[in-house]
């Protein structure tokens, strides 16, 4: 059996070197020594030289040893070389060494015994290699050398990760010989070694004749760069082309299998063990078959190999191994009987790992884990027990005495209960060590991606579901969290940087002034129009109380508008203007019911009034119905166009309205445009300006610019929000400001800043139900559990029938997994009849999290009819197909998603965990 050098210190092949010989003797060209760092036996006239390398050519170096030191009488320097080259082959480098030294010795001429010694000695590194180093001295100024012996020198260099070295060699080569095809290639295979790819593959790519070794290469070096195409073409050149050695297969073998092409990796080992029936070639064999599902195959060859080796522990458990994807129940058995005889810990940690995950009791493996042995293998049979019956911290203690000797359960666990910790980093470090072709480690990896963000790594493992069998024994049952995500939070006061919360802000109440009717009253000439003096001082003192409330709105005094715009109403029945006031300032005390209250009866006496327009826009954009948002505001912008045109000196109120409607519409925010204006011009109201240019002509421009000072206006607070995108988060300082809507908004954009820390509770507004509701939000994703309930608690202790307290608590109690709680505030919603988008998310992330597939479902098609799919409803559709397996489907609506939205994991809103082990 044909036993072969294995300890090759670089991944890249180096080529024989090929030197001028003496008449005496020449260097046989084989097989057997290509792609090493040594040159090959040589060849003489001598009888015992002749036999041995026949010997050698056929694999039995101890007899060609024999014969070898027959001739080391007549021959010394070629039959020391030739013994030398034999002992390195037989994995002997010292006999090598001490034959090679002996070869130099007996002829300081010979130099492929120098380079052999050199090759040998820098192998072993340490002081061994700086001798080396004094040799490649010697051997240098010895003669006049060729390009291709310059090249040899310096893939000695290069083989001890010397590449300056090789360098300097290879550019002796270059300058001797630079059209050599060897020294092109061994300078390119350089190039690949220091990560110089591209340059390294052109080199080999401009290469005419390529053999098994450029084709490798190339391979290897198109792999490294992620290029798995072209490394995979490469690599099947390579199967298919001259010049191969045992070696040369071997690690062809390797990179297909990081390629994952179990077939090619099958076949190049099956030429492998035709040339040597290696052992470790055919249990690499046999994993490629599992990986192919070739179970049939697996077994048979673990068969044929357990005769040979009876009792192998380790034949005995790949071949359990591969019983599991066949019948669980026979490798159950299996496992059981092979315990019986062999009597191993670590066959015992496979049988407790068996029963645990398979069986429906585990009290037959009790009385074997019950012992006052310890070791690691033992230790994974007490941890899975452990595992099983839910007792993490014991199982976390048991593994401390276990480690990663203890193979691919040693890590599996650790994964495990990481992942159940909600550490899925440190998961991550322990599953890049799990064994691919255990049928758990396709769960953990798909976890810990989808944890991680990791979309392309996600998408790797659903094609790899697709195309494997290994992965549907027995999968986990899962669990899922709600992982605060900001987007997903009904803040009532958002300030993400759109338009439409500049709009949002800069909203006024418009002031009412006298018609030419009423004037007519006042100048007591009333009898010609209204006899009813009673009516005309109500409708005078309308307008009284409705200006004297904008003054309230413009100190920000939100309350004590309202009720005097309420006043208004009552004293002008069917006015709009008012009803638009006062819906506008239920907008801003977030009380959105009470404003869509009023707009509906505003929508009753005018469909048309586009301020009423406005408002309802803001209110259905706020509460998530964003199709009928956008026509509120395309009617507000039609209404504002024709008012202008028809007058020749529009109305400052009208040329806001138009304004404020093609702000709130759709027109994305153009950031950089608006950060460029703002640098040059610290003034939010400009900014805002900027992005409508085109909307506008200069006579607007200066009509809003005159504008832009008034009280109504928010302009400052604009400009001071949009100033915190350019605020280091260290210096985020929360803000005491009687403006709730501000105050809230600024708080809202400093948790988006990353400045969660910085964010306080401002006692000014410690009985405000909308502030109280939003800082519960603030909690939630600062994930502070108690304040989040403390807030709660005031809040229903101030008003239990308000709505928001039951959309928030049943995202907050949903989060924190007290699904009794959650279902009453579900109930209560219920009841309530209440209903937006965003109570529709939190019910689907409920039945979700607390999974009931029945609630589910009608509920999605519920939120289907209700604001049609998109990527929170196909989200959610995905976890319920994974949590019952269906990991097909749950795959294709990831991928379509991802391809839609190649961000969408930045905003994913479920973390994925192991319901039990």
């Amino acid at each position: 059996m044909l036993a072969l050098k294995s300890r090759v210190y670089i991944l890249l092949f180096i080529l024989i070197l090929t030197f001028g010989c003496s008449e005496k003797r020449t260097i046989v060209q084989d097989n057997v020594t290509a792609n090493l760092n040594i040159n090959s036996v040589a060849q003489s006239e001598n009888t015992d030289i002749l036999e041995g390398n026949e010997k050698f050519s056929a694999g039995d170096f101890d007899e060609a040893i024999k014969l070898y030191e027959k001739a080391s009488k007549e021959n010394k320097a070629t039959a020391f070389y030739n013994i030398g080259v034999s002992y390195y082959l037989l994995n002997n480098t010292p006999m090598a060494e001490l034959n090679f030294r002996e070869a130099v010795n007996a002829d300081p001429d010979f130099l492929e015994a120098l380079m052999n010694l050199i090759a040998v000695l820098a192998e072993q590194g340490g002081e061994k290699a700086k001798e080396a180093e004094k040799y490649v001295e010697k051997y240098i100024n010895s003669a006049n050398h060729s390009a291709d012996a310059y090249s040899g020198i310096a893939n000695v260099f290069l083989s001890v990760n010397d590449t300056a070295k090789a360098m300097y060699y290879y550019k002796k080569a270059l300058e001797k010989d630079a059209a050599s095809p060897m020294v092109l290639e061994n300078y390119a295979n350089l190039l690949i070694s220091i990560g110089e790819y591209e340059d390294g593959i052109n080199l080999l790519e401009s290469l005419p004749n390529r053999n098994f070794i450029i084709h490798y290469n190339l391979a290897n070096a198109y792999f490294a760069t992620g290029n798995k195409e072209s490394a995979y073409n490469n690599a099947q050149e390579a199967l298919y082309s001259d010049g191969a050695s045992e070696t040369g297969y071997d690690k062809l073998a390797q990179l297909f299998n990081k390629l994952k092409k179990y077939s090619d990796e099958a076949q190049t080992l099956r030429i492998l063990i035709s040339g040597n029936d290696e052992r470790d070639y055919r249990v690499r064999l046999i994993k490629a078959y599992l990986s192919l599902a070739q179970n049939d195959k697996a077994i048979d060859e673990i068969d044929l190999l357990l005769t040979q080796y009876p009792k192998d522990e380790e034949l005995s458990l790949l071949k359990y191994n591969v019983m599991v994807y066949v019948d669980t129940a026979k490798a159950g058995e299996y496992i059981k009987s092979l315990y019986e005889d062999l009597k191993t810990d670590k066959v015992l940690s496979y049988y407790a790992k068996h029963v645990c995950y398979f069986n429906k009791t585990q009290n037959e493996i009790r009385p074997y884990i019950q012992t006052d042995r310890n070791n690691g293998w033992l230790s994974l049979a007490k941890t899975v027990y452990a595992l099983k019956q839910g007792r993490y911290n014991d199982a976390a203690n048991y593994l401390k005495t276990a480690n990663r000797e203890n193979g691919h359960d040693y890590f599996a666990y650790n994964t495990f209960l990481n992942i159940k910790n909600r550490d899925f980093a440190k998961a991550a470090s322990f599953a890049a060590n799990l064994d691919l072709l255990q049928y758990d480690t396709f769960w953990y990896k798909l976890v810990i991606a989808w944890n991680l963000r990791e979309p392309q790594t996600v998408l790797t493992l659903g094609e790899e579901y697709r195309n494997s069998s290994l992965i549907s024994i027995r999968p986990p049952s899962f669990e899922f969290n709600i992982r605060p995500v900001l987007h997903d939070m009904s803040f009532t006061y958002r300030f993400d940087d759109k338009s439409i919360d500049t709009a949002s802000m800069l909203a006024y109440p418009v002031f009412m002034k006298p018609d030419e009717t009423t004037q007519f009253l006042i100048t007591g000439r009333s009898a010609l129009k209204e006899r009813d003096k009673n009516s005309v001082t109500s409708k005078l003192e309308g307008i009284k109380m409705n200006n004297a409330a904008i003054d309230d709105f413009a100190a920000f005094n939100f309350e004590n508008a309202r009720q005097k715009f309420e006043k208004a109403a009552g004293n002008l029945t069917n006015n709009t203007i008012v009803l638009y006031n006062l819906a506008l300032t239920y907008f801003n005390l977030g009380e959105n019911d009470k404003a869509k209250e009023i707009i509906d009866k505003a929508f009753v006496i005018d469909k048309n009034d586009g301020f009423i327009h406005l408002i309802s826009g803001l209110l259905n954009y706020r509460k998530g119905n964003y199709p009928d948002a956008k026509l509120n505001f395309e009617q507000a912008k039609l209404y504002a166009s024709k008012k202008i045109g028809e007058l020749e000196t529009p109305e400052d109120e009208d040329i806001m309205l138009l304004y404020l409607s093609v702000l709130s519409g759709d027109r994305p925010s153009r950031r950089n445009e608006a950060e460029s204006i703002y640098k040059s011009n610290d003034n939010g109201f400009t900014v805002s300006c900027a992005l409508l240019m085109d909307y506008f002509d200069d006579y607007d421009i200066e009509k809003l610019n005159e504008l832009k000072d008034s009280p109504i206006f928010r302009v400052s607070r604009v400009r001071n929000l949009l100033a915190l995108r350019h605020t280091p988060i260290d210096q985020f300082k929360d803000i005491d400001d009687a403006d709730r809507y501000y105050t809230l908004a600024y708080k809202f954009v400093m948790l988006q800043r990353g400045a969660a820390k910085a964010v306080i509770f401002n006692k000014r507004f410690a009985h405000d139900k909308v502030y109280l509701k939003d800082m519960v939000y603030v909690s939630i994703y600062r994930h502070d559990v108690n304040s989040g309930l403390k807030y709660l608690q005031t809040l229903s202790d101030m008003d239990f029938k308000y709505s928001e307290l039951y959309k928030v608590s049943l995202y907050y109690f949903t989060w924190i997994r007290d699904f009794v709680n959650a279902e009453a505030s579900y109930g209560s919603l219920d009841r309530m009849g209440y209903n937006d988008q965003t109570s529709f998310f939190y019910m689907l992330l409920y039945f979700l999290v607390n999974f009931n597939e029945t609630r589910l479902n009608n509920y999605l098609k519920l939120y289907n009819d209700a604001y049609s799919a998109d990527y929170r409803y196909d989200i959610v559709t995905a976890m319920m197909n994974l949590y019952t397996k269906n990991v097909s489907t749950f795959d294709s609506i990831i991928r379509r998603l991802l391809s839609q939205d190649p961000y969408l994991f930045d905003k994913m809103f479920i973390e994925v965990n192991f319901e039990k082990f």
